[in-house]
C-alpha cells in the first residue's frame, strides 16, 4: 500500500485535532472541502457556516449537504430545521447527488414524509454512498416508510454497508443480533462482536473523522455534532 506523504500525515493529524476540539460526532466533509475546517479552527462554527453558505449559493452540492446536516442536528433548541435542510438539498437531491439525497431523506423523515424519505435514502444507498447504505438499514429495521417492518431484510441490506466499508456496519449487525430476533446463538455471538466492532470503529475514526465511512445520522441525534455552543 502507498505510504502517506509527510504533508498528508500532518493534515490528518491537524484534522483529528480539529475534530477533538470542535465536534462530538463525525461529519462527512469531502477532501476537496476540508479547507473549511480552517475557518472552524480559527474563527468558529459561524464563520465556517458562512463559507459553506457562500459555496452553496455558488452551486456546491457537498456544501449544501453539510449545511443541511448542521440544520438537522445542531440546533440550539434541539429541534431539527427540516425545512431549511430541504431547501438546501432538494435540487441537488433531484439531480442525483448522493450526499444531498441522504440529508434530504432525513429531513423528509423529520417532516413526517416517511415514504418519500425511504425512497430518497434507498436511491442514495444504491449510488453507493456509505452513510446511506447504513442508514437505509435503520429505516427498514424500524419500519419507517415501508409497508412492513422486516428485520431479516434489514440484515440482508446491511451487506451493502459492509461492502461500502462503513465502520459502523459490524456494530449495527451486533445490535441486530442482541435484539434476540435472530436466535439465541446469534444473540450470544453479538457479545463477542461488540468489542471488535468498537475497535474497528475507533480505528476508522482515528484515521479520518471526516470520512464518509464513519459518518451516519442514525447515531447523531442524541447530541449536537458540534461542541461549540454558537
Amino acid at each position: 500500500m502507498p505510504r502517506c506523504t509527510e504533508y498528508e500525515q500532518v493534515t490528518k493529524f491537524r484534522n483529528h485535532l480539529v475534530f477533538r476540539q470542535h465536534l462530538n460526532k463525525p461529519l462527512f466533509i469531502p477532501k476537496e472541502g476540508r479547507f473549511v475546517l480552517q475557518y472552524l479552527e480559527d474563527e468558529g462554527l459561524r464563520r465556517m457556516e458562512q463559507e459553506l453558505e457562500k459555496l452553496s449559493k455558488l452551486g456546491s452540492a457537498w456544501a449544501a449537504a453539510v449545511l443541511g446536516c448542521i440544520c438537522l442536528v445542531h440546533q440550539a433548541e434541539g429541534c431539527p430545521d427540516s425545512d431549511r435542510a430541504i431547501a438546501l438539498c432538494e435540487s441537488h437531491a433531484k439531480a442525483g447527488d448522493p450526499y444531498a439525497l441522504f440529508v434530504y431523506a432525513w429531513a423528509l423523515k423529520h417532516k413526517g414524509q416517511r415514504v418519500a424519505a425511504v425512497r430518497a435514502m434507498e436511491k442514495a444507498a444504491k449510488l453507493g454512498f456509505p452513510p446511506a447504505t447504513l442508514d437505509f438499514v435503520t429505516f427498514v429495521w424500524r419500519g419507517w416508510g415501508v409497508t412492513e417492518r422486516s428485520p431479516r431484510v434489514a440484515r440482508l441490506l446491511l451487506r451493502k454497508a459492509f461492502r461500502a466499508h462503513h465502520a459502523s456496519a459490524m456494530g449495527w449487525l451486533a445490535g441486530m443480533y442482541r435484539s434476540g430476533q435472530f436466535g439465541r446463538m446469534r444473540w450470544m455471538l453479538s457479545w463477542l462482536m461488540v468489542p471488535v466492532a468498537a475497535i474497528w470503529q475507533s480505528c476508522a475514526m482515528i484515521r479520518d473523522p471526516f470520512s464518509c465511512r464513519v459518518f451516519s445520522l442514525t447515531t447523531a441525534w442524541r447530541s449536537p455534532i458540534f461542541r461549540t455552543p454558537e
